[in-house]
């Protein structure tokens, strides 16, 4: 167990769901279930080309944003990582092992090579967003620091 933002308990574990390399993490308390869906797998000789390594990291990364309110939500966020998804089925074992049960929504985001403005279907959503502040990259470049160098 380890402390999440804003002191959020996160219990994982892993194996989970009878795969070796599948994971499962919970993140508040609330009623609601949400699980938050993370694959990632390579292929042999091709790598991540299905962006599967970037769905697990925004993935990751949306529900350390969403677990500071989870208690004020009602939420529990349940993280998983659902390997082999490319040629193993992961997800499909995964939801006969039970990774699935009681959840309210699942959601993930998956890249796309192209332009997918026009694209319509009722299992999709369009969301615009704003980033304020510096700008910033993660280089050695102090100058283009979001925040001073940690000595």
């Amino acid at each position: 167990m380890r402390r999440g933002p804003g002191g959020s308990r996160i219990h994982g574990r892993l194996p989970a769901y009878g795969l070796d390399t599948a994971f499962s993490a919970t993140l508040g308390p609330g009623p609601r279930t949400v699980a938050i869906v993370c694959e990632y797998d390579a292929l042999p000789d091709l790598g991540h080309a299905c962006g599967h390594n970037l769905i697990a990291a925004a993935g990751v990364g949306a529900a350390l944003a969403l677990a500071p309110f989870a208690d004020e939500l009602g939420l529990r966020i349940r993280v998983l990582g659902t390997p082999a998804e490319e040629r193993g089925a992961g997800k499909a074992l995964m939801i006969d092992a039970g990774a699935f049960d009681g959840v309210d929504a699942a959601m993930m985001v998956h890249p796309c090579p192209f332009e997918m403005s026009d694209f319509r279907s009722f299992a999709l959503g369009t969301l615009s967003v704003t980033y304020t502040g510096r700008a910033a990259h993660p280089s050695l470049n102090r100058t283009r620091a979001a925040t001073p160098p940690t000595p």
